[in-house]
C-alpha cells in the first residue's frame, strides 16, 4: 500500500482571478489536474488545506494573506484523488467563526474527511481513521496557530478546543523589521502624508532586498499542555490503528531549514511514537530524513501558490514542492520516498502543477532542461542530500 500527502494547498488573489469563468465560477482543475496522473499510484492521499472555503459571500482572497476559496477548490482536489485533507493551519479562522464553521460543514456535505478543527468545542473523536488494504491508518493534524485568534470577538464563539494547537494560541510570533526598513517606511510615510499598508510594506521590503523569511526560534514554553493533548490524541490512534501518521502546521516561513521550534515539536512528535510525519507551511520545501525509523518530511512546500506574490523569495525555489510516500506492508511502514513537482505558471494566467519528471520529457528547448534539472537538483539535495547533475536528477521518486 502507498499513502502520499501534498502540503499548502491555497489560493491567494494571483491564481484566483485568473481561474474566474464567464458565468462567475472558478475552475480550478487546469490547475491541479496534472498531478493527478502521480497521486493515482497511491492508494491514500492527503492534502494541507491551507484555505478556508466559506462562500463568496464572505469575500475570497481579496488581498495576500486573508484567504477564502470557491468550492469548486475542493471538488478539484477531489477529481485528482484527495482522500482527506487536513483544515489546521494559521490561516483556518480567516473568516472568522462563520467562515471557520461554513468550512468543516461544506467539507462534510462535499463528503471530504478532516481532521485539525472541530464544530463542537467538546469533540471526542479528534483523529481521522481510515483502512487501505486491512491495515487501519489515523491521522493526525496539529498546528502551531491560527491568525488573529486571541483577536476575534466573543460572538465568534468559538474556543480553543476547536482546533488542536501545538503551542499557544496567545502566544505572539512576529517577525522583527530591520531597522534601516522601519526608517524608510517612516521617511515615505512623512513626505507623502500616507500611510502604507500591509501588502505595499511588503513590496517594499522586496524593493530593499529586506530579507522575508519568518524566523521559527522561538520559545516552547507554552507548548507543554499542548503536547499533552497531542499525546492523548495519539494513544488513542495507537489503540486503534496499525499506522498514525501526524500532519502538523510549523514552521518559519520561507526558511529551507527547519528552525528551534518547529524540530523541538517535531521532535517530540518522533518520541512519543508516530509512524511517519508531515508538516507544512513553510512554502517552500524543507529536509526529509528518517528519524530513528520515523520517515519525516519537516516541510512538503507549496502545492498552488504563486510566484509572483510579493513576499514569495524566489532563492528559496517556493515554485517547487513535494508529494511525500510511505510505502505499507502489513502493519509496518517499509520504504520511504517522495516526489517533485513544479508550480509552472505561463505568462500571467496560468497556473499548473506538473510533477518535474512530466514536466521535463515536455521540454523541447536546451536551456528551459538545463535550468529544470539545476532547481530541481538543488530541491533535492536540500530535501534528501542527493547529489545529481543533469538528466539524473529529474526522477520520479527519490528515496529517502
Amino acid at each position: 500500500m502507498k499513502i502520499s500527502v501534498i502540503g499548502d494547498v491555497m489560493t491567494e488573489y494571483e491564481l484566483l482571478r485568473t481561474l474566474k469563468q464567464e458565468d462567475g465560477s472558478y475552475d480550478y482543475d487546469p490547475v491541479f489536474m496534472p498531478l493527478k496522473g502521480l497521486l493515482s499510484e497511491a492508494d491514500f492521499r492527503i492534502a494541507n488545506l491551507e484555505t478556508p472555503v466559506a462562500g463568496e459571500d464572505l469575500g475570497y482572497s481579496p488581498n495576500y494573506y486573508s484567504f477564502n476559496a470557491p468550492e469548486s477548490l475542493v471538488t478539484a482536489l477531489q477529481k485528482i484523488g484527495i482522500d482527506a485533507v487536513s483544515t489546521a493551519n494559521n490561516h483556518a479562522a480567516d473568516r472568522k467563526g462563520e467562515g471557520f464553521r461554513r468550512t468543516i460543514a461544506m467539507l462534510d456535505r462535499l463528503g471530504m474527511p478532516h481532521a485539525g478543527t472541530y464544530l463542537d468545542p467538546d469533540e471526542k473523536q479528534r483523529n481521522l481513521y481510515f483502512t487501505v488494504g486491512g491495515t487501519r491508518f489515523a491521522m493526525i493534524a496539529y498546528t502551531y496557530g491560527v491568525n488573529g485568534w486571541v483577536a476575534l470577538k466573543p460572538e465568534e464563539g468559538l474556543k480553543d478546543t476547536q482546533v488542536n494547537f501545538l503551542t499557544s494560541p496567545k502566544d505572539k510570533r512576529v517577525a522583527p523589521s530591520p531597522q534601516y526598513f522601519l526608517d524608510a517606511v517612516k521617511y515615505i510615510e512623512e513626505i507623502t502624508g500616507y500611510t502604507l499598508d500591509w501588502t505595499e510594506k511588503v513590496k517594499l521590503k522586496k524593493i530593499l532586498k529586506v530579507p522575508v523569511p519568518y524566523p521559527d526560534d522561538f520559545s516552547h514554553d507554552s507548548c507543554p499542555p499542548y503536547l499533552d493533548r497531542l499525546k492523548e490524541d495519539y494513544d488513542e490512534a495507537r489503540k486503534n490503528a496499525d499506522v498514525v501518521l501526524f500532519v502538523p502546521h510549523v514552521g518559519g516561513q520561507f526558511n529551507d531549514t527547519p528552525g528551534t521550534l518547529s524540530t523541538y515539536l517535531i521532535g517530540e512528535a518522533v518520541k512519543m511514537g508516530f509512524d511517519a510525519i508531515f508538516a507544512a507551511h513553510s512554502h517552500t520545501s524543507q529536509k526529509a530524513v528518517m528519524e530513528g525509523t520515523v520517515p519525516t518530511f519537516y516541510s512538503l512546500g507549496n502545492v498552488s501558490m504563486s510566484a509572483r506574490t510579493p513576499y514569495a523569495q524566489p532563492q528559496t525555489l517556493p515554485n517547487f514542492g513535494l508529494v511525500g510516500h510511505i510505502y505499507v506492508e502489513g502493519k509496518k511502514i517499509v520504504k520511504s520516498t517522495y516526489s517533485i513537482f513544479k508550480i509552472v505558471e505561463d505568462g500571467d494566467e496560468n497556473m499548473r502543477v506538473v510533477p518535474v519528471d512530466e514536466l521535463y520529457a515536455s521540454l523541447t528547448d536546451p536551456e528551459k532542461k538545463a535550468a529544470l534539472e539545476a532547481d530541481v537538483a538543488s530541491v533535492a539535495k536540500r530535501v534528501s542530500g542527493l547529489t545529481a547533475t543533469g538528466k539524473d536528477a529529474i526522477q520520479r521518486e527519490y528515496d529517502l
